[in-house]
């Protein structure tokens, strides 16, 4: 069996990290999971958090932390090891990740709980960026509106699942073994 690339996309709070790092634990195989977000913030200085707005240097250093990412899942994919990419990417025109289904075998999978769900995650993350609650919102519904109108074929509403049981979900929609 070829190795697996999933792109394990939601809005901010969706739980993608959290099952990225459950996922790339589980099976007999070599599993990794790369963080787009954590790629980004390799850059220290200068760093531009989109939680602090939307500019051409956040976009330029979003754009390289995709790249860099999907190189990181194609050499990964070479020796054999089976990679799920954690990543705010809603699906639509534009989107890089669709772009890339040319040259990687790209798996994409949707977290969208609810609002209320996101909102309560975001509150108790341990890490960065914590959105305010009118950023989540608006981060929410551009998600939401392009789930609408792209229709991806893999959406698991987690909002009442736990991490394992939204691993077996991704599995079961995939029909991956463990």
């Amino acid at each position: 069996m070829p190795p697996t690339l999933l792109l394990l996309t939601g809005p901010a709070g969706s739980g993608k990290s959290t099952t990225a790092a459950a996922w790339a634990a589980r099976g007999d195989s070599p599993r990794a999971a790369i963080d787009v977000d954590a790629i980004r913030l390799l850059i220290r200085a200068g760093v531009a958090r989109p939680e602090h707005g939307w500019t051409d240097e956040t976009e330029r250093q979003w754009n390289l932390g995709t790249k860099l990412a999907m190189a990181m899942a194609g050499v990964y994919l070479t020796d054999g090891v089976d990679c799920i990419v954690d990543v705010y990417a809603p699906p639509g025109p534009g989107d890089p990740w669709e772009k890339a289904k040319a040259e990687l075998p790209i798996q994409r999978v949707v977290l969208l709980p609810s609002f209320a769900v996101c909102v309560d995650r975001n509150r108790t993350r341990n890490r960065q960026p914590f959105l305010e609650e009118d950023s989540l919102r608006g981060n929410y519904e551009d998600f939401e509106w392009c789930v609408r109108e792209t229709r991806p074929a893999h959406v698991i509403d987690n909002g009442v699942l736990t991490v394992e049981q939204t691993v077996d979900a991704i599995e079961a929609a995939l029909a991956l073994r463990s």
